[in-house]
This record gives structure tokens, sequence and C-alpha cells, in this order.
């Protein structure tokens, strides 16, 4: 269903689809809360709702999805903080792409929690607060970690240079200070 020009809701029945692996329905036209349901898709190894106009919070069922490698919910109108319940996501190799809405306060620490995660994106929202150092020193991350263009201030932590991350993107945020020594290990920052 993706890539098309369809419009309405969600709907609530799509959260019968349990057996569903595939769930995609990016770049539509699509509006609405998210609801409850997605936490039904527990064998959806891929979920994307990229490209949207869904808006309201995102549900805390959004942990239960526990086949998930793949999670895509940018460029919507979602609002809030983030649920905490994303530290269930426990799929190897993770990608969980976050960026592009409208999400407020701080970035949860529990994201540290998830278990080899390989990419995680935050940009263009309206994150603050400082940056979570337990997401910096997550012994097996190795990808990509983007916290660009948001409201995040404070100093580096020095655990970022501890990770296994390849690209870090700290770029359009309120930091300050000076850039950890310990950043030299990193590949691209």
């Amino acid at each position: 269903m993706s890539f098309n020009s369809l419009t309405g809701h969600l709907p609530t029945e799509l959260g019968l689809l349990t057996g569903l692996g595939y769930f995609a329905v990016q770049s539509n036209a699509f509006s609405g809360k998210l609801g409850s349901w997605v936490g039904n898709l527990v064998n959806a190894g891929y979920f994307s709702i990229f490209d949207n106009k869904i808006t309201g919070t995102l549900p805390s069922e959004i942990g239960d999805l526990a086949g998930v490698g793949y999670l895509n919910i940018e460029s919507n109108f979602l609002t809030s903080t983030l649920p905490t319940s994303l530290q269930k996501l426990n799929q190897p190799s993770l990608v969980l792409y976050l960026g592009f809405n409208l999400f407020t306060g701080q970035i949860p620490t529990e994201m540290a929690l998830i278990p080899n995660p390989f990419v995680l994106r935050f940009p263009n929202n309206h994150f603050e607060g400082t940056l979570p150092s337990e997401i910096g020193s997550m012994p097996k991350f190795f990808g990509v970690l983007d916290y660009s263009f948001n409201h995040i201030g404070g100093t580096i932590p020095s655990t970022y240079g501890k990770s296994l991350t390849f690209i870090i993107a700290f770029r359009w945020n309120v930091l300050t200070g000076s850039i950890p020594k310990e950043l030299t290990n990193l590949l691209l920052v």
C-alpha cells in the first residue's frame, strides 16, 4: 500500500493481522492517531508509516512489536515524549527512525537498553535537555546515531567516544563546552 494517495485513518482492524510480517503504508496521506492496535503486530519484522499525516502521541504499545527489526515513523506529526516502552524492541541490528516529527522532552535514557541497535535517528524534532550518556556507552552499538536539528544542550558526554558507533550527528543543537578527546575513536562525527 506504499507510495499511493491513500487517505483516512488507519483502521483499528489492522491490529487483527497478528501474523503479518511486513507492514508498510509509507508515502500516503493517512491521518489521525496511531492506535494501541499496533502492539498486536508482534510478528511484523518491518513497520513503516513514514511520510503520512499521523498525529497524536506514539502509543506505548509500539514497544510490543517484539519481531520488528525496522521501524520507521519519520515525517509525520507525532507529538509528546517518546514512550519508554521502545526499550523493549530487542531485534539485533534494529533500525529505528523517529525523526521529522514534533516529539518533545528528553530522549529517554531507557533507549540504551535496546540491545545491538544499528540505527537510532532522532533528527528534526523538539527534543531538549542533555544527551543521554547511557546511549553513548552502549557497548554493541555500531551504525548511525543522529540527534540533528533539535534543542539538545549541555556538553557531549565522553561516553560517546567509547561506543562502536560509525556516525554520530550532533549538528544544529545548542551544545556547549569542548569536544571530548574520546570522540577521536569514532570513524565519522
